[in-house]
């Protein structure tokens, strides 16, 4: 028996029966990565390469018979090239009936920036669907993608990653984590869901915004990002909560609605929307709009229980370094605010008009500046033995509800 020329044409069948097979990997597979598209647009190449497919190394070649199939295998250290594309592996299998081909054994396919790991890689042939399973790592310049399960169906342009699934992407300090994610690219849309959370880091590698919800989806490549379901907020001293938040992309901002509350150091905010306006990072505008109430409780070792509050139409607090600088309130103004100068209790205001602008230093509101149509402003001061009666809450948005929480149940009455 000649061994060698076995030998040898086992080797011509295992190059042209896998040539179109890898020809392919690195045109399609390599698509996988636009999950990185959750947050962000990378190009690839649409044309297919003419360069030729080279098997460089395999340590032992073998053609067998398994359930009335022939299985060609290629053992040890296994490696194709084609112009940039490298792929090795320990073993792989040509499974002709089942028309698919199975690379298993510390995977590791390369083209050019971007390289996929994993523990196996399987094509399936007739519905065109490549899956990588364990340890699956796929990285493509700044971005990587972590799971132990990774699907492509390149019929229908769709990529799902499974289980642990973790995506990084280093230039914007951004890690998306789920146990489920996927891409359809004709679309441009991506899904995250069960349990999907994104954290942003600073450049010391400190934590400076989360966030969290149900199910978290990117349209147009990342230009809008939604997050519904439970959604909640972190970011330096502001938090958020609410049912459905979006990130528009070209106009910087986050935009909470449906039943969404902030919080912004002691300060509690409430309206039909809140705006989060976002600037290098921070947060530097917060706009309450529509039926908008903020209000804080006041040190109840000096006042009785009674907080300051402000409400209008539109309430937008203005940020620097995290704290907030400026207050303005619009549409049938309304502020009631607890003067305290050297920890002692000076009285309350209680002002309404058209327009307040309160300057803010050190968390102590320093000026107030009131603008109104002639005869349509009224406020008043009462000294400290006087509380504010229940009329002079009349009408603002919540606020039974503020005034139970505030108070602890206490009444307000004057003090003799």
């Amino acid at each position: 028996m000649n061994h060698g020329g076995r030998k040898a044409l086992s080797l011509l069948d295992s190059r042209n029966g896998m040539r179109n097979i890898i020809h392919q990997f690195r045109f399609e597979l390599i698509t996988i990565a636009i999950l990185v598209v959750l947050f962000g647009r990378t190009a690839y190449p649409q044309v297919e390469s003419q360069e030729r497919l080279v098997l460089e190394s395999a340590e032992r070649l073998e053609n067998t018979t398994e359930d009335g199939q022939v299985v060609r295998r290629l053992y040890g250290n296994v490696q194709f090239r084609q112009g940039s594309a490298l792929l090795r592996c320990d073993l792989a299998m040509q499974y002709t009936r089942d028309l698919k081909t199975v690379f298993r054994g510390n995977v590791f396919l390369q083209d050019e920036a971007r390289t996929l790991t994993a523990n196996e890689l399987t094509y399936y042939e007739h519905d065109k669907t490549y899956v990588a399973l364990g340890n699956v790592v796929f990285k493509n310049g700044p971005t990587t993608l972590f799971c132990e399960e990774l699907i492509y169906d390149s019929r229908s342009k769709h990529a799902e990653a499974r289980t642990l699934v973790r995506l990084y992407n280093e230039k914007e300090r951004i890690q998306l984590t789920s146990e489920f994610a996927e891409y359809f690219r004709e679309r441009e849309y991506a899904r995250m869901t069960e349990h999907p959370v994104m954290v942003q880091f600073d450049s010391t590698g400190r934590e400076e915004t989360r966030i969290l919800g149900d199910v978290m989806e990117s349209f147009d490549g990342g230009k809008r990002i939604k997050v519904t379901g439970n959604v909640r907020i972190f970011h330096d001293e502001t938090r958020a909560q609410c049912q459905t938040a979006e990130y528009v992309a070209d106009e910087k901002k986050v935009v909470l609605t449906d039943q969404p509350v902030a919080w912004q150091n002691s300060d509690e905010l409430r309206g039909e929307v809140i705006e989060l306006h976002l600037q290098d990072r921070k947060i530097r505008e917060v706009h309450v709009i529509n039926q908008a109430i903020a209000f804080s409780e006041a040190d109840s070792n000096l006042v009785l229980d009674q907080p300051n509050v402000l409400s209008g139409q539109q309430i937008v607090f203005y940020l620097s370094d995290g704290e907030v600088e400026r207050i303005v309130v619009e549409g049938t103004a309304t502020s009631i605010y607890n003067m305290i100068e050297e920890g002692e209790f000076k009285g309350v205001n209680w002002v309404q008009g058209d327009r307040i602008e309160l300057m803010v230093e050190n968390r102590t509101v320093k000026r107030v500046r009131i603008e109104s149509k002639p005869g349509t402003s009224t406020g008043k001061f009462l000294p400290p033995g006087y509380s504010l009666s229940e009329a002079d809450f009349a009408g603002l948005p919540g606020i039974d509800e503020i005034l139970k929480k505030t108070r602890k149940g206490q009444k307000a009455e004057e003090v003799q």
